[in-house]
C-alpha cells in the first residue's frame, strides 16, 4: 500500500472508541493514580488512537476496554493487550524506568519503538498525575520534559500533512575527485595477511558550511533527533574530517571529526555518545533539517538500505548547507562522541567508531597539502 492508502488504513486501524468513565476508574485502581482531568475527558470520548507532535507520531494506549466487539478481528484481539495497564507492567520491569512514572503513550519510528509518554505522580499526593508530558527512553537517553500540558498532544491532526516550514531538497552529491578522502578510497588496497590492520591519516572530506550555529550527529533513521541535544559550535566553516581502517577483506571508517577550519584543537571530554541502528550517522546543520518537510528525508532511509550501502560517505547538498551520511565503522552499536576544544573553547566533535578514545591528544585539522 502507498501514500492515501496506508492513511485510510491507519484512520481505520486506529479509530479510537468512546469508553466509559467506570472503565477509566477501574484502571485507575489497578495503577493506583488518577489520571489528569483533560486526558480523561479526552480519552472517554476517544479511548487512545494515534497522534502526531510535530514530525512524529504517537500510539496512545487505550484504557482496558473488552466491550466493543469490532469488526476487525485482529484489531478485537490487539485491542486489549495494547492498553496502558499492560504498557506500565512491561515498563515496570525495566530498571530505568522512573518509578515515579505512569506511561500511556508511545512513539513509533521505522516501526521501532522508540520512545515512551509518562505523566508523573504529584509530590503531595501521589496518586494524583501531573498534566505535563515527559519523554522516557530506555537507549541510555535522559528523562526530560515534552509538553507542558498533555492537551498538546491532540493540537495537530495526525491524518493532515504538516506545512513544511520551506521546501529544500536534499540533492545527492557526487564525490569531489580531489579532497584527500576521495584520493585514498580510490587507491587498490594493498594485500594484508592474517588480521594486520592500518589506519590512515586524518583525510579531508568535505567542507561543510553551516548556517545555524549548532551541528547534529545522529542515527541516519532519526532526522531529526529532537530527543538530542545539538553541538552549539557557531556559525561559519567546518572540516569533515575521516579516518579510515583497512584490513585483508574490507575497509572501514574508524573516527570522525567535524571542527572549524583552520582551528588546532585537542580530543578532550566524552559529551555523548551516538546510537546507531541504520549502520550510518548523519551529520547536518540542525535548523534548517528541523524545518523541512519529513518526506525529504525518506531518501536518507532508501540510500541506506538501497544499492549504495558500500559507500563510506555519502553527501547531500539542502538549501546552503549539507548533509553527509558516514557508514558507522563496525555498524550499529553505541558510540562515544568527544569534544574539541582550541583552549577551553568547543571548536569540533568527534565519533570514534573503532577503537579506544583518546584524551588530552594535541592534534590539528590541517593535513600538509590540504587544500581550503
Amino acid at each position: 500500500m502507498r501514500g492515501r492508502e496506508w492513511t485510510e488504513f491507519w484512520k481505520e486501524v486506529m479509530a479510537p472508541l468512546p469508553v466509559e468513565e467506570r472503565l477509566v476508574r477501574a484502571c485507575e485502581a489497578r495503577l493506583d493514580a488518577r489520571f489528569p482531568q483533560q486526558f480523561r475527558d479526552r480519552m472517554m470520548q476517544a479511548n487512545g488512537g494515534l497522534v502526531r507532535t510535530g514530525s512524529f507520531y504517537w500510539f496512545i494506549f487505550p484504557f482496558p476496554d473488552r466491550s466493543h466487539v469490532l469488526p476487525n478481528p485482529v484489531m478485537w484481539l490487539a485491542r486489549p493487550l495494547k492498553d496502558i495497564v499492560g504498557l506500565n507492567k512491561i515498563a515496570r520491569e525495566i530498571d530505568s524506568f522512573p518509578p515515579n512514572a505512569v506511561a500511556f503513550g508511545l512513539r513509533q519510528f521505522h516501526s521501532a519503538p522508540d520512545g515512551v509518554l509518562c505523566f508523573l505522580r504529584s509530590e503531595d499526593d501521589p496518586k494524583l498525575l501531573k498534566p505535563e508530558v515527559w519523554l522516557w527512553h530506555w537507549f541510555k537517553k535522559p528523562f526530560k520534559e515534552f509538553l507542558s500540558d498533555v492537551s498538546l498532544l491532540w493540537a495537530d491532526d495526525p491524518f493532515k500533512k504538516p506545512k513544511p516550514a520551506q521546501t529544500w531538497r536534499l540533492k545527492p552529491l557526487k564525490a569531489e575527485g580531489d579532497t584527500e578522502f576521495d584520493a585514498f578510497i580510490k587507491m587498490r588496497r594493498k594485500k594484508l595477511s592474517g588480521t594486520e590492520r592500518t589506519e590512515s591519516d586524518w583525510l579531508f572530506a568535505r567542507a561543510f558550511p553551516l548556517v545555524g550555529g549548532r551541528v547534529e550527529i545522529c542515527d541516519s533513521l532519526a532526522i531529526p533527533d529532537e530527543d538530542a541535544e545539538a553541538f552549539p559550535l557557531g556559525t561559519g566553516t567546518y572540516d569533515l574530517l575521516l579516518k579510515v581502517v583497512t584490513d585483508s577483506i574490507e575497509r572501514r571508517i574508524s573516527r570522525l571529526r567535524f571542527v572549524r577550519k583552520g582551528r588546532d584543537c585537542r580530543i578532550a571530554e566524552v559529551i555523548r555518545q551516538v546510537s546507531v541502528d541504520g549502520g550510518a550517522v548523519s551529520v547536518f546543520d540542525v535548523d534548517p533539517i528541523a524545518g523541512c518537510d519529513p518526506e525529504v528525508l525518506q531518501g536518507l532511509e532508501d540510500s541506506i538500505f538501497g544499492t549504495d550501502l558500500k559507500k563510506l560517505l555519502r553527501c547531500f547538498s539542502f538549501g546552503p548547507t549539507l548533509l553527509a551520511m558516514v557508514s558507522s565503522g563496525l555498524g550499529d552499536g553505541v558510540y562515544p562522541v568527544s569534544a574539541l576544544r582550541d583552549g577551553e573553547a568547543l571548536v569540533g566533535v568527534e565519533v570514534e567508531f573503532i577503537g579506544s578514545p583518546g584524551e588530552g591528544i594535541p592534534c590539528s585539522n590541517r593535513q600538509e597539502g590540504q587544500n581550503d
